[in-house]
């Protein structure tokens, strides 16, 4: 069964709105509860990295070294993020997260044996 395309374009713009307003909520929720705003952006980071990189691992997930191993390199993306742009310019964050990736994906093959996304 095919759905439509308008249907798929409302789906985009409703989930883009969600994002917006949970990421507005957040910080509206994070100044009344004084909560450094760091900790949110750190929060928000580690949900896109799970997105954008541990979508491709989502197998691996039922195995508890991957899931620490996943879980230990989102906190070091985060403090990467963090010291990057907090003691340098914006840019530099492009060359440490690319660095970065790389690492992980090398390592990811090294310990579990794992090809990184396209490659498998």
């Amino acid at each position: 069964m095919r759905r439509s395309r308008l249907l798929d374009v409302l789906a985009l713009i409703g989930c883009s709105l969600l994002i917006a307003l949970l990421g507005v909520a957040s910080f509206f929720v994070a100044d009344v509860y004084r909560i450094n705003p760091t900790w949110v952006m750190l929060a928000w980071l580690s949900v896109g990295f799970f997105a954008a990189v541990g979508w491709d691992y989502r197998r691996e997930f039922r195995s508890m070294p991957f899931v620490f191993f996943f879980l230990a390199w989102v906190v070091l993306h985060s403090l990467i993020f963090t010291l990057v742009l907090g003691f340098l310019p914006w840019f530099y964050y492009v060359g440490a997260v690319f660095l970065e990736l790389f690492a992980f994906y090398a390592s990811a093959s090294l310990l579990f044996g794992l090809k990184p996304p396209g490659r498998r």
